[in-house]
């Protein structure tokens, strides 16, 4: 900053390592001058900028900045994505911006991304910057100022001392003006009880369903707002809550919904439930129907075992089911990976063993069936041509009918596509946790 008392006039040149930066910059009122740079081009590590005054013509003569150092830093370029909730919106309701960011090319750093995002709207950075945890941070939108109409949205990822900054492609939302019919919202099937750490499930509902409602369901935890916003897909579905992170004892929870342009919002009448302990002893147990299957290599169905699951001493939570050590090109697909496990009655859950996963197409059963033709043919020949002055020909026949018998009985042994499950005795190890509790089993599985 020059003197403003003669006001400086005159211009600026900003130089970096010695070099001008642009062309110079004219002093403004105030006598100062500013110039926004880029930084791609500049070489990694320390570099040094300074600005250079030209003077004038009456007060002020020539003068030059004390060098600032600053350092390039080699960051990996990264790329931010965005995932809005909903994109149409009643106005007075919220929205939902998820922002992710990744490195934009094969990672050369196993560091997640750290820093800020900053939500943009309509070009204007809207709110504060929130920090991002696991790589993702949700900007939350609040409509109520928010003119009805189309309005643009993005997010600006700053970077940090491993990744360079990102910006979104813009995303258009649709505020509607609320409507003015009443609406009805219920929740049913809560329970009351609830282990702390595992995941409550109950139904929302809204009428009246003609018109059919659309919109958005939040869910009001303790008045506060656990989670973002939920589609409606129906005038009735089940929302569920991660219990995790809420203390012990009694919660009340109710279901607020939007509305939309027909419908006015309404909220749920509140319910009480309670997160306990895990009680003492509680657990599962995981056993399969059967602890061996057989299969041919010429089966055409992929083998199916049962596992019963069964709650034991209060259990009551979601479990996640999983396979490993499995032989090569085979996977394991269960009838529901995740289920809940409670009560008395085992939980039955079908688990499929599906073989040759690397067959593109129909696996071959022999490569040389092709043969058999030939083989026909040469066996023909040796039949027919049995007079004495056919030796020559006989002997070629039976030659060609050796040949094709010995290539066509190495096809019987390796005879299959490749991509299928080789033979073998293979010990699957099948992993089911939930609630705190992690239970194995093994199935033997021979394919012959």
């Amino acid at each position: 900053m020059l003197p403003n008392s003669p006001a400086a006039t005159g211009t600026v040149q900003f130089q970096i390592d010695g070099g001008n930066v642009s062309a110079p910059v004219t002093l403004g009122a105030s006598g100062t001058a500013s110039l926004t740079r880029s930084t791609l081009g500049l070489a990694t590590g320390q570099h040094t900028a300074i600005a250079v005054y030209s003077g004038d013509k009456t007060h002020y003569q020539s003068s030059a900045s004390t060098p600032v150092n600053f350092t390039i830093n080699n960051r990996v370029q990264s790329t931010t994505k965005m995932v809005v909730t909903p994109t149409t919106a009643v106005r007075g309701t919220f929205i939902s911006v998820a922002a992710v960011v990744s490195p934009a090319t094969a990672p050369t750093t196993t560091q997640t991304p750290t820093g800020t995002v900053q939500l943009v709207l309509d070009g204007v950075a809207y709110g504060v910057a929130l920090p991002l945890s696991g790589g993702t941070a949700t900007l939350p939108l609040v409509t109520d100022k928010l003119q009805v109409g189309v309005h643009t949205l993005s997010t600006y990822y700053a970077g940090d001392n491993t990744y360079n900054g990102s910006i979104t492609n813009t995303i258009s939302i649709k505020l509607l003006a609320p409507g003015l019919n009443p609406s009805n919202v219920t929740i049913s099937g809560l329970p009351p009880q609830q282990i702390t750490g595992t995941v409550l499930s109950f139904t929302a509902s809204v009428s009246p369903t003609s018109p059919m409602p659309t919109g958005v369901y939040q869910i009001i935890v303790d008045s506060g707002y656990p989670g973002g916003p939920i589609l409606l897909t129906g005038t009735s579905q089940q929302l569920s809550l991660d219990t995790t992170g809420l203390s012990l004892g009694d919660h009340t929870l109710s279901v607020f919904y939007s509305g939309d342009s027909y419908y006015a919002s309404s909220t749920s009448a509140p319910q009480t439930f309670t997160v306990i302990a895990v009680p003492m002893g509680a657990t599962f147990t995981l056993t399969p129907a059967s602890t061996s299957l057989s299969q041919s290599r010429l089966g055409a169905a992929n083998p199916v075992i049962a596992l019963n699951l069964t709650a034991v001493n209060g259990f009551n939570a979601a479990v996640t089911l999983s396979c490993s050590t499995l032989p090569a090109n085979t996977n394991c697909v269960f009838a529901s990976p995740s289920l809940m496990v409670s009560g008395t009655q085992p939980m039955r859950d079908p688990l499929t063993i599906a073989l040759d996963t690397g067959v593109k197409g129909k696996p071959l059963v022999a490569k040389n069936t092709a043969l058999i033709p030939g083989i026909t043919f040469a066996g023909l020949l040796c039949i027919l041509f049995r007079r004495k002055g056919y030796r020559r020909i006989r002997s070629l026949a039976f030659l060609l009918l050796l040949t094709a018998g010995m290539i066509a009985m190495q096809g019987c042994g390796s005879g299959y596509a490749a991509g299928l499950t080789p033979t073998g005795t293979y010990a699957i190890t099948v992993t089911a946790t939930g609630g705190g509790v992690t239970q194995t089993a093994t199935v033997n599985l021979t394919i012959f």
